[in-house]
């Protein structure tokens, strides 16, 4: 079985925010079922920063992310997926993946906890790379008329 890399600009091109927020979706089911196992977060502290691991399992598979809190410039991380035989699926490289996947869960966190005829602005407590996947999320599922 071949191991597909994957980096930012694939993600961007290929990840459209409705399939992200299926996923973010059925993982929290999975949770709720109880067929997802994810561990409380784990750090492993070095001179100036702490490595990151962000560990899970579900029925098809278990995986890892990793970053870093090293103060440097780059913000990148490494997810890394594994099927349920142990073949090594997928490795994806950078920050993208991360960022659109907590978007994805904002916009499903907001689409159970806002009313559907809410007002259509939202307000965002940043102007990042998060401010912008939050967005890029919730758009799919509610017409936002400001921001």
């Amino acid at each position: 079985m071949k191991t597909t890399i994957i980096d930012d600009d694939l993600v961007i091109q290929h990840l459209s925010a409705a399939a992200a927020i299926e996923a973010v979706e059925a993982a929290l089911t999975a949770q709720v079922n109880g067929t997802l196992t994810a561990p409380a977060r784990l750090r492993a502290t070095l001179d100036d920063g702490d490595l990151v691991f962000t560990v899970g399992a579900f029925n098809e598979g278990y995986g890892l992310r990793v970053c870093d809190t090293v103060p440097t410039a780059s913000d990148d991380q490494i997810t890394v997926l594994w099927s349920r035989d142990g073949h090594l699926r997928c490795i994806v490289v950078g920050p993208e993946l991360g960022r659109r996947s907590t978007g994805a869960l904002g916009a499903a966190a907001i689409d159970r906890l806002v009313k559907v005829d809410a007002q259509p602005f939202i307000g965002v407590l940043s102007a990042g790379q998060q401010a912008y996947t939050q967005l890029w999320a919730i758009s799919t599922l509610r017409h936002i008329t400001a921001v």
